[in-house]
């Protein structure tokens, strides 16, 4: 029976439940009158269906589908010899695609260095990593029985990851628009494929920060084209779920692993990030997986020396493909390394522990090294890409009482690092925040949300003891999950908020995907004036023309020279070279061989405004 205490805790919790989700959907709507307004505005062009455009589609997806079968077999190869065979085979599958992938982008990486950026080169490259993949996967596959290792979820939840993986599915299969990848994530392999090799002295230097997942882009980009890239980010969210599974069920025990399937569903930015091409779906998976393959129970992977450096080298090189992705995942090396000197002292003397350091270390250094040797030169509050969902504000109370006080008994040694991962990732990015406004992103604490997945499914099942024959929390609280992923799924659907569009009704994937619109006219129509510009300056300017952009990051559609605005702040640093006369930026645009200036207006306004708030901070 529940004591007074514990209904008085249930009480609060509940009221902050209320509380939290009430203003949490004031501020965040799914949908709105405005949502509808604007839905019914929208002009859907006559039903037309192509079988080239289903064609067009059905090879995007099956492209795809290749790469990540290469980096399967791949992976499979690398870890012969790094898992024990014993080890799950659904955990081998995970892994080895997410080290295959790591492999397949240096080795693309090594091609661009030495010029061999061209259609021949990266095909043969294909068909031979396509024959390893064959035979690395057939001599895994012939001895396992993957059923058996995981339980099947609930018809409820199996259609819904169906249906809103297939939401997601259909925007990725749509021609890029999204911001970054415009400015540079694909910007970058376009540029380098056209000069046939990894070149230095481009202006944008987004550039320089380390590029593994942008030469699985080139890749498939020279493969296929750029919506199979954007696919290749899209794979990551049924590895993060199979991950966040396997968390749970290696390391925690949990019977319903899926429940921290569910948690991860519940972030809206997991399935927004999924359809762009971006890079942090990825990096959460290292950073994650780099951690889980740290904590493996020594019994459970073969218990002697040469088995726990294998493990911390598994751990390192993973923790080495998380930091080939953004400068900001330093933070993760230095939060294994603590893990490991401190929490996990006892398991590895130093010299195995000095492996995963090593590991880590020459894994990332090719991307750290090119960055040196071009030489690196040189806002983000997204709302879009950076929502979290609402389920882990609300259990952060639950989370506090056991992390701090160990509620009824000692936690697992997974949660307490699960949590101490979390927190050192939340504190890097909140000291990163005070220290410039780059930072502000909540998408780069995407590896601390992946963490927290397995420990709230935890919780919510270490809460069954608080049980009423008039009233289950647990119940309860499945109950709010599911309409919170129910909303979550309307959001997916009608979202317009800050006029971004970004719901599946405004996309309308189908108009494009079977026919009934072109790819120009989807582009125009997602990106407006700024694809309409570029087509006409594509369509009337000569070939050898040279663009500046002022206030527009965005060069992707251009093809002619285009030199983009990559940090708003071309037009200051002409200001610096050559003074505030016209007629000076002219000549000097004249020196440098520049044929025409493109100004973006509203970039312009959004710097100015910006300026603007700056000074009202400062005052």
């Amino acid at each position: 029976m529940l004591t007074h205490r514990n209904w008085f805790l249930i009480g609060l919790f509940l009221t902050w439940l209320f509380f939290t989700t009430a203003s949490f959907y004031i501020v965040q709507k799914p949908i709105s009158a405005n949502n509808i307004e604007t839905l019914n505005q929208i002009q859907t062009p006559a039903f037309q269906f192509s079988w080239a455009a289903l064609t067009r589609t059905v090879l995007d997806m099956v492209a795809a589908v290749w790469i990540t079968g290469i980096a399967l077999g791949l992976g499979l190869a690398g870890l012969t010899w790094l898992l024990p065979e014993d080890r799950p085979f659904l955990e081998r599958i995970i892994l080895g695609i997410g080290i295959g992938f790591g492999m397949l982008g240096l080795i693309v990486f090594l091609f661009g260095l030495i010029g061999l950026l061209n259609q021949t080169a990266i095909y043969t490259l294909a068909i031979i990593l396509t024959g390893v993949a064959l035979v690395s996967i057939r001599n895994q596959i012939s001895q396992r029985n993957l059923v058996s290792e995981f339980s099947m979820p609930s018809i409820p939840i199996t259609l819904y990851l169906i249906l809103t993986m297939t939401i997601t599915l259909t925007i990725a299969l749509l021609p890029p628009t999204d911001w970054d990848g415009l400015f540079y994530h694909l910007t970058g392999p376009k540029l380098y494929i056209a000069q046939g090799q990894i070149i230095g002295g481009i202006d944008i230097p987004h550039l320089n920060f380390p590029f593994l997942f942008e030469m699985l882009f080139m890749f498939a980009m020279m493969i296929r084209g750029d919506v199979t890239a954007k696919l290749l980010h899209f794979v990551f969210i049924p590895l993060l779920m199979g991950l966040v599974y396997l968390f749970s069920r290696q390391h925690l025990r949990l019977k319903n692993s899926w429940h921290a399937v569910l948690f991860l569903c519940s972030m809206p930015m997991i399935f927004t990030l999924g359809r762009w091409a971006y890079n942090d779906l990825a990096l959460a998976f290292y950073a994650v997986s780099a951690l889980y393959v740290m904590l493996i129970n020594p019994d459970r992977f073969l218990k002697t020396c040469q088995g726990s450096v294998r493990r911390l080298i598994l751990s390192g090189i993973l923790c080495g493909l998380a930091m080939s992705l953004k400068y900001t995942s330093v933070v993760i090396l230095v939060t294994l390394m603590g893990i490991l000197f401190f929490g996990e002292s006892k398991k590895f003397n130093f010299f195995q522990k000095l492996t995963f350091l090593i590991s880590a270390m020459l894994v990332s250094l090719p991307w750290y090294l090119k960055s040196w040797l071009m030489t690196i030169t040189i806002r983000d509050a997204n709302y879009l890409d950076g929502r979290s969902g609402i389920l882990f504000l609300v259990f952060l109370p639950i989370v506090i009482l056991y992390g701090l006080f160990r509620y009824r008994h000692p936690l697992p040694n997974s949660i307490s690092y699960l949590l101490i991962f979390a927190i050192t990732h939340y504190l890097f990015w909140m000291f990163g925040v005070i220290g410039t406004a780059g930072l502000w992103q909540s998408r780069l604490l995407l590896p601390a949300f992946v963490a927290l997945c397995p420990v709230l499914a935890w919780l919510l099942h270490d809460l069954q003891h608080v049980h009423h024959p008039n009233f289950s929390l647990t119940r309860f609280l499945n109950l709010f999950i599911a309409i919170v992923l129910f909303i979550g799924m309307v959001d997916q659907l009608f979202n317009n908020q800050i006029q971004s569009q970004s719901g599946w009704f405004y996309y309308r994937p189908l108009s494009h995907l079977i026919g009934s619109e072109t790819r120009v006219e989807y582009l125009t129509r997602r990106l407006g004036y700024h694809y309409a510009t570029i087509e006409k300056m594509n369509d009337q300017l000569p070939h050898d023309s040279v663009v500046v952009f002022l206030w527009e990051p965005r060069s992707y559609y251009c093809r002619m020279t285009c030199q983009p605005d990559s940090i708003l702040d071309k037009y200051a640093h002409l200001k610096h070279q050559h003074g505030t006369s016209a007629s000076d930026i002219a000549q000097a645009w004249q020196e440098m061989g520049v044929t025409h200036v493109l100004v973006f207006r509203q970039g312009l306004e959004f710097l100015l405004h910006e300026e603007g708030l700056t000074c009202m901070r400062k005052a």
